[in-house]
């Protein structure tokens, strides 16, 4: 039976050691795929400091861009710097709301059953902010608005048994 698409978070950020990195996370009825769309180098600028180290972080950005309607989720999970995450190998799931903004926590089980994390921040798309804006929806109404977007996609995508694990944002 082929894997379903159930939808597409457009960003989620998450701290790499070398500074932020940005991916999407497309949402099937099997798994989580987090697709590394960018990936910010500017560590390495600040370590070789002054302006020729800022000039080599920019040049080493990158970013992604991909077709998900069309894509086969198994190359997007192949993707360098993807992280697939199976619904029947999650542990917990959190959905924060603070003072420093939005976030999700997962803790799964990686293919040598050592138990992982990852947490990303919710942070919508700024397109999504201005197109809110544009209709008079103000920014943190909007942001609102993004992340329950982003649980209702889970709550749709995920089954009964790794629904029960998840902590929801009321």
């Amino acid at each position: 039976m082929e894997e379903r698409k159930i939808g597409l978070a457009p960003r989620v950020m998450a701290q790499g050691a070398m500074g932020p990195k940005e991916y999407a996370v497309l949402v099937t009825d099997r798994r989580s795929i987090f697709v590394l769309e960018f990936k910010s180098k500017a560590g390495i600028g600040g370590a070789l400091g002054g302006m020729v180290g800022a000039a080599i972080a920019s040049a080493a950005d990158s970013r992604k861009s991909f077709d998900y309607e069309n894509e086969n989720p198994e190359m997007l999970a192949s993707e360098k710097g993807s992280i697939a995450i199976p619904h029947d190998s999650l542990e917990r799931v959190r959905f924060k709301s603070g003072v420093l903004g939005n976030w999700m926590q997962i803790e799964y089980r990686n293919e040598e059953g050592k138990t992982k994390k990852l947490g990303v921040s919710l942070v919508p798309p700024n397109d999504y902010i201005k197109e809110r804006k544009d209709i008079g929806v103000k920014g943190k109404v909007a942001v609102h608005e993004y992340v329950n977007e982003v649980q209702s996609l889970f709550r749709r995508a995920l089954p009964l048994t790794a629904a029960a694990k998840v902590e929801w944002i009321e």
